[in-house]
């Protein structure tokens, strides 16, 4: 069954607070988004989807391989909003729903605030791994969803190519 309708629900839900495998070892080829402060590597065609609220502008790509989906979600909020990172992961990760979280990391050695959170049993049946990161008024959801008895070694790459780059 493909996990378009399914993930297509989830992203709605989380846009804007900004949010496998059965891939094949895929050449990666490096994406680079100036304009929303990253680059990240994709194994496949990528859709990118515009959006813009009364303070914020976001932009949600994704890759949709039919069983798995990679998705970055980037918001930038307008100068003077306040944005509460607990509360962002927080509701984006009740979107997922998930039964278990299977390990969750806030590295402490960073300027900026990142969290990764790794869920099984979560909507549907799918694994997810989600990195969350705030960067001034940026926030941004580095998002991989797999079927639970999936290796995860071509979703974890997605995951953790993921970077930050100077405006």
């Amino acid at each position: 069954m493909r996990m378009h309708h399914t993930l297509a629900l989830i992203a709605s839900l989380i846009m804007p607070v900004a949010w496998a495998s059965d891939a094949q070892a895929a050449p990666w080829h490096t994406v680079r988004h100036a304009d929303d402060g990253f680059v990240v590597e994709f194994s496949d065609n990528v859709s990118g989807t515009p959006t813009t609220g009364s303070n914020y502008r976001a932009t949600q790509y994704v890759q949709d391989g039919g069983s798995y989906a990679y998705i970055v979600a980037a918001t930038v909020y307008e100068v003077g909003v306040s944005i509460d990172f607990d509360e962002n992961v927080k509701r984006a990760m009740s979107v997922l729903n998930c039964s278990s979280i299977d390990s969750e990391v806030s590295p402490s050695s960073s300027a900026d605030r990142n969290r990764e959170i790794h869920g099984s049993k979560c909507n549907q049946g799918v694994r997810a791994g989600v990195a969350f990161f705030l960067a001034g008024r940026r926030f941004y959801q580095v998002m991989y969803l797999i079927p639970n008895d999936s290796d995860s070694s071509d979703a974890e790459h997605f995951l953790h190519s993921f970077k930050l780059i100077a405006e």
